[in-house]
């Protein structure tokens, strides 16, 4: 009888020296489509898509490569990922031995009139006396209570949320680039537009000034002609300046600055 106490304590306590449960994912009545949901469409998105197959231009392609290299962001994701995965090794390695081998060695003189120095030299020979030792040890972590696999556990899940992150870094950086690189060919095509206008307003302007010498037009025809040309010179400078602070963004994107 009391041996049966004493094992069923055992068990108990055993049990309750379990470092959590296994994880199972637990099933949540989840409906198939709910109400009002829109129709399916492609769920095709840039994280699962090669960004070369969606970006051809080579120097949008270039720009890319030096944002994945250079980019503070996309470097912080790298460095978080690799810290995970040191976990995830150091979680793997606490099944492996711990092996611990110590070396020494002692040199010990006796004095020459002592007792010790006497006798060294009658039966040893020499005075100094030399030790060395070597000691090999190993041991070995047994889970039994599951500890080391919960921490495997947690490696491995925080390697993998790091692993999204950085997917999501990756792919939030692409987007960023590719829109940053054709808002800077809009404004580039305006900024030529814009000038080559200019130029068309000159050239109409010198022929309104012919016609109204001639007294072909009336000196209003003339002011129009002369406000149309400054409203189109005003937009030129604007459109420079939206020009510079677009490439100086894009270069930070690209980890290009400075």
């Amino acid at each position: 009888m009391t041996s049966r106490l004493l094992a069923g304590l055992f068990l108990l306590l055993a049990s309750a020296c379990r470092v959590g449960q296994p994880y199972t994912r637990p099933a949540l009545p989840v409906p198939t489509q709910y109400r009002g949901a829109a129709a399916p469409t492609d769920t095709a998105s840039l994280g699962r898509v090669a960004w070369r197959e969606v970006f051809r231009d080579p120097a949008l392609q270039q720009l890319l490569d030096s944002a994945l290299v250079h980019n503070l962001d996309q470097q912080l994701a790298l460095r978080n990922l690799e810290s995970a995965d040191q976990l995830l090794r150091q979680a793997r390695q606490a099944y492996v031995p711990t092996v611990a081998l110590q070396v020494g060695a002692t040199s010990n003189t006796a004095a020459r009139n002592s007792l010790g120095g006497i006798s060294a030299e009658q039966f040893v020979g020499t005075r100094t006396v030399r030790d060395y030792s070597a000691n090999l040890g190993a041991s070995w972590e047994l889970d039994i209570w599951g500890r080391l696999r919960r921490l495997q556990e947690a490696a491995r899940a925080e390697f993998l949320r790091t692993a999204e992150a950085r997917k999501a870094v990756q792919t939030q950086l692409v987007a960023q680039v590719a829109q940053g690189y054709y808002e800077l060919l809009r404004l580039d095509a305006q900024l030529a537009i814009a000038r080559r206008n200019e130029a068309l307003n000159d050239s109409t302007l010198r022929l309104v000034r012919l016609q109204w010498n001639a007294g072909l037009v009336t000196s209003l025809a003339v002011q129009q002609v002369e406000a149309q040309r400054q409203t189109a010179a005003q937009l030129i400078p604007q459109l420079e300046q939206s020009l510079v602070a677009q490439e100086n963004a894009l270069r930070v994107l690209a980890g290009q600055a400075g």
